[in-house]
């Protein structure tokens, strides 16, 4: 899945009333958004099928879902998973626009506890927030310096009205689509993984 910033932030603004109808978003609080989706697709360049909050499947959820060689953080450590380990099953969404759908209602739902800091346009809480509601695994400061560092850098770059590309390079690679077989393929019929 490819897409440039100004496009995403575009989407997750198109969007937001579908979740927030309190208010239009402010600009803050896209990029705050916008900052934790590149940080956890590596500026989309591990972002597949539109899961852009790189949301796992679990078993019997209903979505489709791709696997993907995955690490995690344990205990302090880096740990690597290699497919058909259910760690790296990830869910997978048909389009943008599915994709922006489901990832604003996870995040206004399931992990709501840090919604406010994304109304608020703060990313250093909203990366406290996530940790309490158990998002991600990473070291809290790690995470929360990443955001905002990712933050500033959108921040000079995406355009005030979000309509034309950012003045960064583009840093984003096209991935190879997964076929629709390939997502529904159990994990039983897959060959075993080298460890």
């Amino acid at each position: 899945t490819s897409y440039t910033p100004a496009e995403l932030f575009g989407a997750l603004r198109s969007d937001w009333p579908s979740v927030e109808t309190s208010e239009p978003p402010a600009r803050q609080s896209i990029l705050t958004l916008l900052a934790q989706i590149c940080f956890e697709t590596g500026w989309g360049n591990g972002c597949w099928n539109w899961n852009l909050g790189n949301h796992k499947k679990v078993a019997g959820d209903g979505y489709p879902y791709c696997m993907v060689r995955c690490n995690e953080v344990e205990g302090g450590k880096i740990v690597w998973y290699d497919p058909p380990n259910p760690a790296t099953w990830f869910r997978s969404y048909s389009s943008l626009t599915d994709g922006v759908r489901e990832y604003l209602v996870a995040l206004r739902g399931r992990f709501g506890l840090a919604w406010p800091a994304v109304v608020e346009g703060n990313p250093a809480e909203f990366a406290h927030l996530l940790k309490l509601a158990h998002y991600y695994t990473d070291d809290e400061s790690h995470y929360t310096l990443s955001l905002l560092s990712i933050y500033h850098s959108l921040d000079g770059s995406i355009p005030a009205d979000a309509s034309e590309r950012p003045t960064q390079p583009d840093m984003h690679v096209e991935h190879p689509p997964i076929a629709e077989g390939d997502l529904e393929t159990s994990p039983d019929e897959l060959p075993k993984a080298d460890v």
